[in-house]
């Protein structure tokens, strides 16, 4: 309590039979600041007691009725009174078993008339301070309660208010990776038809480098919504069978044209004691070492970049696995180590830097080693070159296990959609309200051998399913008049009037976070793929689920 505080006046009961009993005990105390109460009985102080937070009560022992000692017992009794103080106050009563009596009654001290004055004011005093004392931590106590609900409030005002910043970056997020990735698609797609089309070779090389830059912005909306993901704590790992010796060879073929292009060497070494099948996140396991051997070719100018991949330990099923990626680059000042794994930060922030990039390759990395119950560290001096190593922790597979082949697949640097084979004329619908994205996929389909039929929404897809026949269903989600989720909502009720309720879709959606593709298909769709569209990859899904349906 500060000082500029001040309690109340303290309630003091003072209870006798007498009038000028209690009139003698009030000259004594008053002036003191106490709020001296009267009662000329004990169901009188009961009731009082019951009314006023006492600090004391002065009881006369000797009274009609109910006299101190059974006053004193009932008080006891009470849970609202049973804290409340007592001296009586008597002019007899000295011999020691009556004192004794009143102590058991709940007395704590005795006052003998005729009183001394500075005696009771002593007395009095001690339970008033005492008083003072309880009532000053109840406020105490009663502040710090406020405080911590004020507190806790605005703890779940900020904790609201920073869930739903996080969810409107999200949605921002997934709207602007939606509404790049639509005219991405059809930049890409019409790039990978002019590299069919009979170009010269410097024509070809400008068209090469276009959807390389192309390519480039998509893997810069993947690594966003990677973080996005990450901070939001929905990132997930897929645990699915692999072979880790596939995995790296094509990770090396992605590769090895970049470091070709700059004369480096690219190499792998894998330890023989790893296990041949393993179980865990490949998809994400590549991501990590494309990032880590990108950098090294990026930031290498003569000499290699090699990746060094060996057993750490193994306890039963579960492996410890630990990679280093080295190379002979311009290396990393110390003082830059501590903040690379940062996201949006560089070794080079300066407006005169040499190398680009957003900063947030390391940061991934960083968080899925993590979240692969690993570490990642970095050992470097400027001008020796950089080793970055991680580990991570997988399963050990006694043996061949399903392999979720899609994670590993590399797709074609070309684009061409030419060399894909292709045997019958299946019957394609496809769903889009798009003008270039219908013209790239359509025509690309075509040249695969598929006869293609275009719907600019899905409505337009119910009723050209109820008229003809098709062997697949390529379905846009975001549509006007109808959405892809509503129309293959219809096409899989039975009760609707399409020939073949049970045509295979496949989802074609901007929407390329992962929950969209668990939305898509809880909707009914068979299968997923995310714009821009990769058409090798495409066409493998196409042959996929066709090779199920004669043509």
């Amino acid at each position: 309590m500060s000082s500029n505080e001040q309690l109340p006046p303290i309630p003091i009961l003072l209870v006798d039979d007498r009038p000028e009993n209690l009139l003698s005990l009030e000259g004594l105390l008053e002036g003191q600041g106490y709020e001296l109460i009267r009662a000329l009985s004990g169901n009188e102080a009961l009731r009082l007691t019951l009314k006023h937070d006492c600090a004391l009560v002065l009881l006369d022992v000797q009274m009609p009725e109910m006299d101190g000692f059974e006053t004193a017992e009932l008080m006891r009794l009470n849970p609202k009174t049973r804290h409340i103080p007592i001296i009586f106050v008597t002019a007899g009563l000295k011999e020691i078993q009556f004192q004794f009596k009143g102590y058991d009654a709940g007395a704590v001290d005795y006052l003998l008339k005729p009183i001394e004055p500075l005696v009771l004011k002593s007395k009095v005093q001690v339970f008033v301070e005492l008083y003072r004392q309880r009532k000053e931590l109840e406020l105490h106590r009663n502040r710090l309660s406020e405080l911590v609900e004020q507190r806790t409030q605005e703890l779940n005002r900020a904790r609201l208010n920073a869930e739903a910043a996080n969810r409107a970056k999200s949605r921002f997020l997934a709207t602007m990776s939606h509404e790049i990735r639509t005219p991405m698609n059809g930049v890409l797609g019409m790039l990978a038809l002019l590299q069919g089309s009979g170009l010269s070779d410097e024509q070809q090389g400008y068209v090469g480098q276009a959807a390389a830059s192309g390519r480039s912005l998509v893997k810069l909306l993947d690594d966003i919504l990677d973080i996005s993901r990450i901070e939001a704590e929905k990132m997930e790992l897929i645990c699915a069978g692999f072979a880790l010796q596939p995995l790296i060879e094509q990770t090396i073929s992605l590769l090895s044209s970049q470091a070709q292009d700059k004369g480096l060497r690219l190499s792998a070494t894998i330890d023989q004691a790893i296990p041949v099948h393993l179980k865990g996140d490949a998809g994400r396991l590549r991501q990590i070492l494309i990032n880590l051997i990108s950098n090294g070719i990026k930031f290498t100018h003569q000499g290699s970049v090699a990746v060094q991949g060996r057993l750490e330990s193994r306890h039963d099923n579960q492996v410890l696995l630990c990679f280093e990626v080295c190379d002979t680059g311009i290396g990393i000042p110390l003082e830059k180590q501590e903040v690379i794994f940062e996201p949006f930060t560089q070794v080079d922030d300066s407006p005169t830097r040499s190398y680009g990039g957003t900063g947030l390759g390391l940061a991934i990395c960083r968080q899925l080693v993590q979240l692969m119950q690993g570490t990642i560290t970095v050992k470097s001096s400027p001008g020796s070159g950089s080793i970055f190593r991680f580990t991570v922790r997988l399963e050990a597979a006694d043996g061949p296990v399903p392999q979720q082949t899609d994670l590993l697949t590399t797709p074609k640097e070309t684009g061409a959609a030419d060399d894909v084979r292709h045997s019958g004329h299946y019957r394609i619908l496809l769903a889009e309200d798009e003008l270039t994205n219908q013209t790239v996929t359509r025509k690309i389909l075509m040249k695969a051998g598929y006869l293609v039929d275009v719907a600019n929404n899905g409505q337009e897809a119910l009723l050209a399913l109820e008229q003809h026949d098709y062997d697949l269903v390529l379905m846009d989600c975001m549509m006007p008049v109808l959405n892809g989720y509503e129309a293959t909502a219809f096409i899989r009720d039975p009760a609707s009037k399409v020939r073949n309720h049970a045509v295979p879709i496949i989802a074609l959606t901007a929407n390329a976070m992962k929950e969209d593709h668990d939305v898509c298909l809880a909707a009914g769709m068979d299968d997923y793929h995310a714009k821009p569209i990769e058409y090798p990859q495409l066409l493998a899904q196409l042959e996929k689920w066709l090779k199920q349906t004669p043509a």
